[in-house]
């Protein structure tokens, strides 16, 4: 037997085990990445069916930005049917359907996996005025045209929603439950109607700033915009009306008026026209004639001493 014969089998049996040796260790790795995906696989079924991953109960709800709302209440606008898988709830659907129900300006939600919880982040539409009325629940859903025989609503009626500072119609429903150190509007509107929603904003930002107290606006004909104010009832005349602010500063100079006559004795003041504001007195005021009752009387110094009782 030649070197070369000898070389050529030494070669061969070297190349044979280093084959072995390579499908040994390929088989190896196979059965490694079995045991691998078979444990990761097993741990993620592990992982779901695990109770620590379900919402359970509104408790898991975490709820951030209230301000008036309670976190029970935001709570129960929430969509869920507990128990539900953590990866089952849809945070879009979630948003969607806190701002579709609920006074809620803005809303995001996030999932929390450890431990499983949601997290909501809302701001809230504020209310700035409680709306009465005893003839429909939305007074966004159909305009009520005023007629000749308009008289006005008694304001102890119950309230049929809440409005916000855009002009937004609430439900009152969705501040039943507030917290205990809020209060909610003292301000009370009457006769609000869809049309008046732009209008709505400038009023309100007049009304707020006015140096007299406004506790009621009555608005059931927009030919004549009615407060109800410190001193009395006020008829403002037609609204919009560019002439608001000079008739509350008006109003704001007649702030002595209880020191010169019985405001019980007073129907209401009239601020139709601010160049002569007028006042109405009440048929039956006592002591007073009733050839001035007849006529609105100019809140002049001089005239006002004239009807002063004696």
């Amino acid at each position: 037997m030649t070197d070369l014969t000898v070389s050529s089998r030494a070669a061969l049996q070297e190349r044979r085990r280093r084959l072995r040796w390579q499908k040994r260790w390929k088989l190896a790795k196979l059965l490694w990445r079995t045991v691998c995906v078979s444990s990761l696989t097993g741990g993620l079924l592990w992982v779901v069916a695990e109770s620590n991953w379900i919402i359970r109960s509104p408790q898991q709800i975490h709820v951030e930005g209230m301000n008036l709302l309670s976190e029970e209440t935001v709570r129960s606008l929430i969509p869920m049917a507990y128990p539900e898988l953590i990866f089952d709830v849809d945070p879009g659907e979630i948003e969607r359907q806190l701002q579709a129900h609920g006074p809620i300006d803005t809303v995001a939600v996030d999932r929390q996996l450890f431990p499983p919880s949601l997290s909501v982040y809302i701001t809230e539409r504020r209310p700035v005025a409680v709306l009465l009325g005893d003839t429909y629940t939305n007074p966004f859903e159909t305009e009520i045209t005023p007629s000749a025989s308009w008289r006005p609503v008694p304001s102890k009626v119950a309230p049929t929603g809440l409005l916000d500072e855009s002009g937004s119609w609430l439900p009152i429903t969705s501040y039943t439950h507030v917290r205990d150190d809020v209060e909610l509007p003292t301000l009370t509107v009457i006769g609000m109607q869809a049309s008046y929603r732009q209008a709505w904003r400038t009023l309100y930002t007049i009304v707020r700033s006015s140096p007299i107290e406004i506790s009621e606006i009555d608005w059931q004909h927009p030919g004549n915009l009615i407060f109800n104010t410190e001193l009395g009832i006020v008829h403002i005349g037609p609204y919009p009306d560019s002439h608001l602010q000079e008739k509350l500063i008006l109003l704001d100079q007649l702030r002595d008026l209880p020191k010169r006559i019985n405001l019980e004795h007073i129907a209401y003041i009239d601020l139709t026209h601010v160049a002569s504001p007028m006042l109405q007195f009440k048929p039956t005021a006592p002591q007073y004639n009733q050839t001035i009752l007849q006529v609105p009387v100019p809140l002049q110094d001089e005239q006002l001493d004239d009807v002063l009782p004696e």
